[in-house]
């Protein structure tokens, strides 16, 4: 593989980034790196590249670096190629739960922060009142009433099938109802 890196820096040099995408598509033994992936990304200033072929070879590298199992850089190139949605995806195979949720957190797209939301409800959600606390979190902020009645209601019956806290479960079941009387029309 010493030599396949070597000849993706020569094409580096020679600005010839689609060549060296074809040989790491074709060569999945080569192992590519962070600095790597930043070299294979044309600069926004460089006015030799194209704006639209600039954001095709940025899409295209994130799928490598998916292919690659390198999510959360295949995020960063997402994301600089505009593509948040995909970014948002990538972002949620690393398993980065602080940068998940600083990400959901941060955007002003529902979307994403029920994602989130949804995606930290497949973790071991029980034991971890941070994630539990995450979960209400996002489904606030992305006015998500009704998906978090549904999480409280499953807070409840936890709370009475495993722990017999039926007072626990009393307290969600009346955190389902107020949720669920945000979504009546008024």
């Amino acid at each position: 593989t010493g030599l396949y890196d070597k000849a993706i820096q020569l094409y580096i040099q020679a600005k010839d980034y689609s060549a060296a995408m074809s040989l790491l598509e074709e060569k999945s033994a080569i192992n590519l790196t962070d600095e790597m992936a930043d070299q294979l990304a044309p600069d926004k200033a460089d006015k030799s590249v194209d704006p639209r072929q600039r954001k095709d070879l940025l899409i295209r590298l994130a799928y490598i670096c998916q292919a690659q199992q390198k999510y959360t850089l295949a995020y960063k190139k997402f994301q600089q190629a505009g593509d948040i949605s995909q970014g948002f995806k990538a972002l949620l195979k690393s398993g980065d739960v602080e940068l998940i949720f600083k990400t959901a957190k941060v955007s002003r797209k529902p979307e994403l922060m029920i994602d989130a939301a949804n995606y930290f409800k497949t973790l071991q959600w029980v034991q971890a009142e941070d994630v539990v606390m995450k979960i209400i979190e996002l489904y606030q902020k992305a006015k998500a009433f009704e998906l978090l009645a549904v999480f409280y209601i499953s807070c409840a019956e936890l709370e009475m099938d495993q722990y017999q806290a039926y007072d626990k479960a009393v307290d969600a079941l009346l955190e389902a109802e107020k949720e669920l009387t945000k979504c009546l029309p008024t």
